[in-house]
């Protein structure tokens, strides 16, 4: 059961479903539900990218108690600091994933799964496929979308 009030537990939970979800995501029985399962994927990478933020400013809000093992407050406070600023740079890459993530869903709402067919059925004359759709931004006049920035 979700947590709101206890970061550990609530980020082992997370954990585990998140495994859960890689293992089940590994075998789709039905390739419609992609498409359902890309929109809660880009919900978990925002979500990810808010819970990374609040950790970074956990790190930066509470850099007066940072110490390292051997008592230096210096280094402790400099180690919380780079620490922040990993995580608002990775923040940064997540946002770019659900991007992405939200493009893939877009496309995959497009598709129309039909059921497999026997090599009986497949003979005949091919079908034309059908009018390429295209989307924000990731076709048009013949240049591709550039990837993430790093």
């Amino acid at each position: 059961m979700a947590d709101y009030d206890r970061p550990v537990p609530s980020a082992d939970e997370a954990a585990e479903h998140l495994r859960a979800l890689a293992h089940a995501t590994s075998h789709f029985q039905d390739p419609g539900e992609t498409y359902w399962v890309l929109g809660d994927l880009g919900a978990i990478a925002s979500r990810l990218r808010e819970a990374l933020v609040n950790v970074a400013s956990a790190h930066m809000n509470h850099r007066d108690l940072a110490h390292t093992d051997d008592g230096s407050q210096l280094e402790g406070r400099q180690h919380a600091y780079e620490a922040a600023m990993a995580l608002r740079r990775a923040s940064v890459l997540l946002e770019d994933v659900g991007r992405h993530v939200d493009d893939a869903q877009s496309h995959s709402g497009r598709i129309a799964w039909h059921e497999a067919t026997t090599a009986g059925e497949r003979e005949g004359p091919e079908r034309e496929p059908r009018a390429t759709v295209t989307h924000r931004g990731t076709k048009r006049a013949g240049r591709s979308r550039p990837g993430p920035t790093l």
